[in-house]
């Protein structure tokens, strides 16, 4: 089976979610119009996905990864789980993401440590140099506690108590999209600025959210029509 798909992002996220399609739905061959496919092809690695040929594709391509998001969603396929984790020494942590656009996801220490649940010594990640010194910190965790990132979807994949707290969701049609798909994971938890669980703002909600976090929005309309599962 083949897929089109506007771009492939150099994200952790994006290349778990990915590999858990091509899995799921047989992909033998993508077709793509930009692409940095080194952190995707090491993921397909660790997770054993083979056989995926990558194609650029120089025609315009609609289809994008909310669009491969929703359809996992739709079908209840859940990300591709990687091996199970070992010691139970420490809970982690991510408050923020070193990519400049992804700033208004923060959060800061205070926000985060009501929702540890375990008495362990608690560790921050996002600082390793690659995927592979990730998994060696993540795999001794016994929670994760994240803002909506990479390792949100790793520790998920691994099995662990994972944590999200999500304020771009309240805003952003996107991330709405991929926190319903998460949120349907048994080991994960998600806030969004209301509470626990994931559900699309009312527009008072969307406008205050944008403002706390001073990003700009299009219309709300604009925001429920792209939010449709």
């Amino acid at each position: 089976m083949d897929l089109f798909i506007y771009r492939i992002f150099n994200a952790l996220g994006d290349s778990i979610i990915l590999s858990t399609y091509f899995k799921a739905f047989d992909i033998k061959r993508v077709y793509y119009n930009r692409a940095e496919l080194n952190l995707l092809q090491t993921i397909m690695k660790m997770y054993d996905v083979h056989d995926v040929e990558f194609i650029m594709h120089t025609d315009r391509i609609s289809n994008t990864m909310t669009e491969v998001v929703k359809k996992l969603n739709k079908e209840k396929i859940m990300l591709l789980p990687f091996q199970s984790h070992g010691d139970d020494l420490y809970a982690t942590i991510q408050l923020k993401s070193h990519h400049e656009s992804a700033r208004d996801r923060s959060i800061q220490l205070n926000e985060a440590m009501p929702y540890v649940k375990y008495n362990m010594p608690v560790t921050h990640v996002g600082f390793e140099k690659n995927v592979h010194e990730l998994y060696k910190v993540m795999n001794n965790s016994c929670q994760h506690i994240s803002i909506d990132s990479g390792t949100a979807w790793f520790a998920a994949s691994l099995g662990l108590d994972t944590t999200v707290i999500s304020k771009n969701s309240y805003y952003f049609a996107d991330a709405y999209i991929y926190m319903k798909y998460l949120e349907s994971h048994k080991n994960v938890e998600i806030y969004q600025q209301h509470g626990k669980g994931v559900k699309i703002a009312n527009e008072f909600e969307y406008l205050q959210a944008a403002s706390t976090n001073n990003v700009q929005v299009p219309p709300y309309q604009t925001y429920t029509s792209r939010a449709k599962l």
